[in-house]
């Protein structure tokens, strides 16, 4: 695939880097066409680690794997997943995934103000958290959170803009009442 953005895949304890385009992926790995290649051909044997952080038109997604096969003459690799694909981290903070207790009231750009729910975050950054917001009839713009970090006395009370909001059903598909902002 000429076309497709390079990825950079990390392969070995050493953690050196060389870069393929995305040729195939499925439920098991995923098939690189390998634009570099390593000074020792040791260290992409089959077995070894890899970590390949692969870019794609809609995003960057980091794979920890392990090499299944090279293929010297047709310069491809076969990376077998050892763990899920997860999003590579866009943003400048880092995000933890945490279960914090918070409080949130949803506001919205015409001026109504719902009442405050309790929530539990899926993830928190100096930047920012995920909620899911069972009780809202539409997106909000804004919220006030308030919650307490894990060992601190005192409770925090901000207000933020809502970056992101979609909108699901209790079982997890589009289109219901409930947002994960």
């Amino acid at each position: 695939m000429a076309g497709a953005p390079l990825s950079q895949i990390a392969v070995g304890d050493e953690g050196l880097m060389i870069y393929g385009r995305l040729v195939n992926l499925n439920a098991c790995g995923l098939l690189l066409s390998l634009e570099s290649l390593p000074a020792r051909e040791e260290v992409i044997a089959p077995g070894r680690s890899s970590h390949v952080t692969l870019n794609m038109a809609h995003g960057n997604y980091q794979i920890p794997g392990t090499v299944i096969s090279y293929e010297r003459d047709a310069k491809t690799l076969l990376v077998g997943f050892t763990e899920s694909i997860q999003p590579a981290q866009r943003r400048r903070a880092q995000r933890f995934s945490i279960a914090i207790s918070m409080s949130v009231r949803p506001r919205y750009d015409d001026g109504r103000i719902d009442p405050w729910q309790q929530v539990t975050s899926k993830d928190l950054s100096v930047g920012g958290t995920r909620l899911e917001l069972v009780k809202c009839i539409a997106a909000p713009s804004a919220a006030d959170i308030k919650f307490r970090l894990p060992e601190q006395r005192n409770e925090l009370k901000i207000s933020c803009r809502v970056a992101h909001a979609r909108q699901f059903d209790i079982d997890g598909r589009s289109s219901g009442s409930p947002f994960l902002l």
